[in-house]
């Protein structure tokens, strides 16, 4: 048998085998690197380029597992550190607003024992005078049906005081919007009045009941003597119609520009800035503001407003609006 070799143009060689009339064709492939490509990429590598690939991979996934376990137990003691930190703004915060009530609080219980000390002075003195009447008049038999009831009128007006005290408690919103400010206050009223004025709806509307003269507004001092015309006292303070102002009880026109611009349903605000010795007067309807510095020597501590009706159906009412100084 012999074999004979012979090159194709295809790169192919082939053998035959001549052995008797039979004869074999082996087809025998050119040797060359096999080549791959990586899947869910675009690069392809030789085998042995591919082996060392793969095992970089590998390699980076390790590192990167490292890494991210690495990154977990930071990422938990730096939420903790978070926590901590934000725990203790909320423990001061906290604190603070403890505080802030206690103190409103400890405020709110002085205003309350000075008003009810007050109130209860008050009461006392009015009993203790009455007290000495009846002593005085027992001794000298100088009394009648007519002077007991009397007495018997002003402890029943004393009795409906007490059971009806005009003490409560007010809630103002303050800057925090869940908390509230308490303040004991005394509820305002018109607790005297000269001439034909009546005082209605609990004391705190007064009624002009005839005549037709302007109204005039103004503060005096709480211990002078009520008047019918308490502008004219020498410690009134305040404005009038016909663009009048008061000052020492003396009228003047036009002062600071005041203008008597007034209208039925007017609201009226009243300030008392007794840190300044001054008050101020603002019509909410016409924005206009006027104010006047008052003399303590002419017109001390406490003042007392007092308003004076002229006009025939003129009714007044007074509502408190006590601000808080500012710390």
């Amino acid at each position: 048998m012999s074999i004979v070799y012979s090159k194709s143009k295809w790169g192919h060689f082939t053998a035959k085998l001549m052995q008797s009339s039979i004869t074999y064709a082996i087809l025998i492939k050119k040797t060359q690197p096999l080549k791959k490509k990586l899947q869910r990429c675009n690069l392809v590598f030789y085998r042995n380029d591919f082996d060392l690939h793969r095992a970089k991979i590998d390699q980076d996934l390790d590192i990167f597992a490292d890494e991210l376990n690495a990154f977990q137990s930071g990422s938990g003691e730096q939420y903790n550190s978070l926590e901590l930190m934000l725990s203790d703004k909320i423990n001061t915060w906290k604190l603070k607003s403890i505080q802030k009530i206690q103190e409103d609080a400890e405020e709110a219980r002085q205003q309350v024992q000075t008003l009810i000390a007050l109130n209860n002075g008050k009461t006392t003195s009015c009993v203790h005078k009455i007290t000495q009447e009846l002593k005085q008049d027992r001794q000298n038999h100088g009394f009648d049906e007519r002077d007991l009831n009397k007495w018997k009128k002003k402890r029943d007006e004393l009795k409906l005081n007490v059971s009806k005290s005009d003490l409560y408690i007010d809630e103002q919103q303050s800057e925090n919007d869940f908390i509230t400010n308490l303040l004991a206050k005394e509820k305002e009223s018109f607790e005297r009045v000269c001439g034909p004025v009546s005082i209605k709806e609990n004391v705190q509307l007064a009624s002009h009941n005839f005549n037709i003269f302007p109204i005039s507004g103004e503060f005096v001092a709480e211990d002078n003597i009520i008047l019918e015309n308490s502008y004219q006292s020498n410690s009134s303070y305040g404005w009038a119609g016909h663009n009048e102002v008061y000052t020492n009880g003396k009228c003047s026109k036009k002062v600071n520009g005041y203008t008597s611009d007034y209208s039925k349903g007017d609201v009226i605000e009243l300030t008392l800035d007794c840190d300044h010795h001054l008050i101020r007067m603002t019509n909410i309807r016409s924005t206009k503001s006027y104010e006047i510095n008052v003399d303590l020597k002419g017109c001390p501590f406490p003042w007392m407003l007092h308003l004076n009706l002229f006009h025939h159906q003129t009714r007044i009412r007074v509502n408190l609006l006590r601000v808080s100084r500012k710390q």
